[in-house]
């Protein structure tokens, strides 16, 4: 591939649009977003994407997993007009401009689902994205005062999920009504149970124990050698069937809408610290619904439950 010489200009009309694309502000489809690295631009390359423009530094080798990369335009910039467009303190000599088009629903993965209320920091939400991706929650709905899910640091910190994962933003009483509607139990994650003790989720605690004996039918584990039942196995919250995890803002949690909309709150005890971050509380609960659900699966297979 022939390239031309590097434009070395920052008023240069391309270097403007690079600037503009990772300011943050591209936010529904049709508008132009900046994306920066090789792993980035290589994820949406594997989705399906080609891009409008994409810039190498001056000196900058193309990586072969780029070269098959489709592209309106190729720019070279010199180093420090491409430095002075991008916003990684590190830059790694290539960036690309996308327009962001209208992602179709994957519901094929099954009907989980991530509502994040409020939540404000960008790379929460990525780490929450790229978690959902990975356990099998295919559907992500946010409320409008949720940050963008297109802010750089959002694509940057969810390892492209974002560019895969389509994200429902809309008032949380409609995303509750449509979940709901659809038969998926909606699980408020707490740092504290709240109101009566009956709004909690019947085995309360993620990592408590109860014996298995005292387990919901459904969820014992048969043992001929200890009698049919194992105290010493045991189960919690029920997340074996269609259900929604529910994450507020960082600072203020969930509000009173959101627990009263929830079916149960579900919090995870933490021996040394209050309460957990939100990604990490998010992707905690996320993770133990792909357990749960893996693991029936395997005691079915071994005969250990009907």
């Amino acid at each position: 591939m022939r390239l031309g010489p590097p434009i070395t200009s920052r008023a240069n009309a391309r270097v403007k649009e690079l600037r503009a694309s990772l300011t943050g502000k591209a936010h529904k489809p049709g508008d132009l977003l900046g994306l920066e690295g090789e792993n980035l631009i290589q994820e949406a390359h594997l989705a399906g994407y080609s891009f409008e423009t994409i810039y190498l530094r001056e000196g900058t080798t193309l990586p072969n997993k780029l070269v098959t990369v489709r592209s309106e335009h190729w720019v070279v910039l010199s180093s420090d007009v491409f430095d002075s467009a991008v916003t990684t303190h590190s830059p790694q000599g290539i960036a690309a401009t996308w327009i962001i088009t209208e992602l179709p629903p994957r519901m094929k993965m099954g009907r989980n689902a991530l509502i994040l209320e409020q939540l404000q920091d960008p790379g929460n939400l990525g780490t929450l994205m790229r978690s959902a991706e990975a356990f099998g929650f295919a559907r992500v709905m946010v409320t409008p005062g949720t940050v963008n899910q297109w802010n750089p640091k959002v694509v940057r910190s969810g390892a492209g999920s974002v560019l895969r994962t389509p994200v429902l933003r809309a008032p949380l009483e409609e995303i509750a009504a449509q979940l709901k509607a659809d038969g998926v139990r909606i699980f408020a994650a707490v740092a504290h149970f709240t109101g009566n003790a009956d709004m909690a989720a019947p085995h309360g605690v993620l990592t408590g124990r109860i014996s298995n004996a005292q387990a919901p039918p459904g969820n014992r584990y048969n043992f001929p050698d200890t009698g049919g039942y194992a105290a010493s196995l045991s189960y919690d919250t029920d997340f074996l069937h269609p259900c929604a995890i529910l994450i507020g803002n960082e600072g203020s949690g969930l509000s009173e809408i959101a627990l009263s909309l929830a079916d149960e709150q579900v919090q995870i005890p933490c021996g040394g610290s209050e309460s957990l971050n939100a990604a990490v509380a998010g992707s905690i609960l996320m993770y133990e619904s792909m357990r749960q659900i893996t693991l029936r699966a395997w005691a079915r297979k071994q005969g250990l439950r009907p």
